[in-house]
């Protein structure tokens, strides 16, 4: 079993997790690659492309804005800057290319970008100016990004990479590791290997101080209703979605095919869980294909799509699509396709 039960109500999230580029910066660097459907799903469709690479699309409750994390290209084509976030006008299911504007400044190296409460405020996490990676507020009743900084031992640990809020703004989650080595003035490195030993956090999302550690674990999301916690673990040397209750600690694992799996999101009823599966380790570490699980843990997994490109950070979204980007042309663009009726 893994992880311990420290849940109660009214409480952050947050994972601890090394630094590095990973499969998809690989694949970013890689050449053009196969999408499609599954065969008897429905068709994928293209919401918004560029020269650049678009990531971790996040859709506003009322699906008329589209946050992004976007790897500009170099003049000379070559990849790529610091990431920034930025915002497009959503219509339809389709991305204005005239509406785009950055909300992030380039050195900031910002990344994960999510909704707040009331699509209010966006969340995401940024280098810069703190030392070491952290989550930031942007929006909402403040004027400029507020950091947020999780436990009193704030120089022991360092969120990388993930951020994530409640849909009643009482819960956030994010990921964070351990700092075990100081690279030059600005960057702490976190060995790949300890990967294994990343962890989910919890604390009051007023006071994320107040944050203590629950699970072994990386990228948590957290379910509508805030009961739930799905997040990734290692499970016998693969990377699995799991599921934990808030209130008890209790945990199940959820997907259990062969292959690595990331990113759950969920459904908008919290009944399902769509993620990332890598079907075809050892084969193409690049690949990864969409899927959609029972949060239950019930069933088999349904996989929606079948190529060799890499699908990244799905976004369940409140008009019955999954949002998802994808490296179909050599870069990174953003793709929906109809969420299984079940």
């Amino acid at each position: 079993m893994l992880g311990h039960p420290l849940w109660n109500s009214g409480i952050l999230l947050v994972a601890l997790l090394p630094f590095g580029c990973g499969a998809t910066g690989d694949a970013m660097r890689g050449g053009p690659r196969s999408l499609r459907a599954a065969e008897g799903r429905t068709a994928i469709e293209r919401v918004y492309s560029s020269t650049d690479h678009e990531l971790a699309p996040a859709v506003s409750k009322n699906g008329t804005r589209l946050l992004l994390e976007v790897h500009e290209r170099a003049p000379d084509g070559s990849c790529c800057a610091d990431p920034r976030i930025a915002e497009l006008a959503l219509t339809e299911g389709r991305a204005d290319p005239a509406s785009l504007r950055f909300i992030t400044a380039r050195d900031e190296a910002a990344v994960r970008p999510t909704w707040g409460p009331g699509d209010l405020s966006v969340l995401y996490t940024a280098s810069l100016p703190h030392p070491s990676r952290i989550a930031y507020r942007l929006g909402g009743t403040e004027t400029s990004a507020v950091p947020l900084v999780f436990g009193e031992a704030s120089a022991a640990w360092q969120f990388q990479r993930d951020i994530a809020i409640s849909v009643d703004g009482k819960l956030m989650a994010s990921s964070l590791s351990p700092l075990v080595k100081r690279q030059q003035a600005r960057h702490y490195l976190i060995p790949l290997e300890d990967l294994a030993g990343a962890f989910i956090a919890v604390a009051p999302a007023d006071s994320p101080k107040l944050s203590r550690l629950f699970a072994k674990g990386f990228e948590p999301a957290i379910s509508p209703n805030g009961e739930l916690v799905a997040y990734i673990a290692d499970e016998l040397g693969h990377s699995k979605v799991f599921v934990g209750e808030l209130a008890t600690g209790r945990l199940i694992q959820v997907s259990s095919d062969g292959g690595e799996d990331r990113s759950p999101t969920w459904s908008p009823d919290g009944r399902r869980l769509a993620y990332v599966c890598r079907r075809h380790p050892g084969i193409d570490e690049e690949s990864g294909e969409l899927c959609v699980v029972s949060a239950d843990g019930a069933g088999a997994a349904v996989q929606l799509t079948d190529g060799d490109g890499t699908v990244d950070r799905p976004w369940w979204a409140a008009d019955g699509y999954i949002y998802f980007a994808a490296n179909e042309l050599g870069t990174f663009d953003v793709f929906r396709m109809k969420a299984p009726s079940r």
